[in-house]
């Protein structure tokens, strides 16, 4: 049994996966979930084997839809959109150019069209039409606009968006905002070539004493601090490719 959700799409091959309560067999082009502390298990075909891409996630958000049911199918067969997304976040997390706030974006594009094919059928529409409302305001959020802005933007009200953002991340849309600042904060402080008083000019705060109280708050440390020892910020989603035979 594993502690986070595990997506595995099959690019070749073919296999079988099996839960206590069903058996399925993947073949190429399909892909199937496995649920955090849900005992399964899976081989590929001894003869032809299968090369697979897979992710695990994990947070707050992956814990809110296991709760609500939003992942009843496990064995799908996702539109190639997902196997791009998927190369997608492989580059983006081995360069080291990149940032928490662009994998985890990536990691969601990967979820989104997941859930477009597990949820049910009749929800669909109404589901892909809050994801792609979902997707643009993170997006603009991401670039720095007011929620207030964004909701104008996406066509709802605030209370709206907000009942959204808690609806399909648990958290408010002022809450993901800060998170992304502050992934943006990790990046700038990890460069090293900014000082803390053009990081905080850089991020929008009104001071640098008002930047490194916040941070201090999140992080339990100053920025400098955590700059000094190089403080572990939140893992980006792993994954990999394997070729089994």
């Amino acid at each position: 049994m594993l502690p986070f959700l595990q997506l595995i799409l099959v690019r070749e091959g073919s296999g079988m996966v099996e839960w206590s309560d069903e058996r399925s067999t993947v073949s190429e082009g399909m892909a199937f979930l496995i649920l955090p502390e849900v005992w399964h298990r899976y081989r590929p075909d001894p003869e032809r084997g299968w090369t697979e891409d897979w992710c695990e996630l994990r947070g707050d958000m992956i814990d809110l839809w296991v709760e609500k049911g939003v992942f009843q199918d496990r064995v799908f067969r996702p539109e190639t959109d997902c196997f791009r997304r998927m190369a997608d976040l492989h580059q983006c997390v081995h360069d080291p150019q990149s940032s928490p706030a662009a994998n985890a974006a990536l990691a969601m594009a990967v979820l989104a069209g997941v859930v477009y094919h597990v949820a049910d059928p009749r929800a669909r529409r109404k589901k892909t039409y809050k994801l792609d409302k979902m997707s643009k305001a993170r997006k603009l959020l991401a670039e720095g606009s007011t929620v207030v802005d964004v909701a104008k933007q996406v066509g709802c009200s605030p209370p709206t968006l907000n009942r959204l953002f808690h609806e399909l991340m648990g958290i408010s849309p002022k809450a993901y905002a800060q998170q992304i600042r502050f992934s943006r904060s990790e990046a700038l402080l990890a460069g090293g070539s900014l000082s803390i008083k053009e990081i905080a000019a850089e991020l929008g705060f009104n001071s640098p004493n008002h930047f490194s109280a916040q941070f201090k708050h999140l992080y339990g440390i100053s920025p400098q601090h955590w700059r000094e020892n190089l403080h572990a910020s939140p893992l980006p989603p792993e994954l990999g490719r394997t070729r089994f035979s």
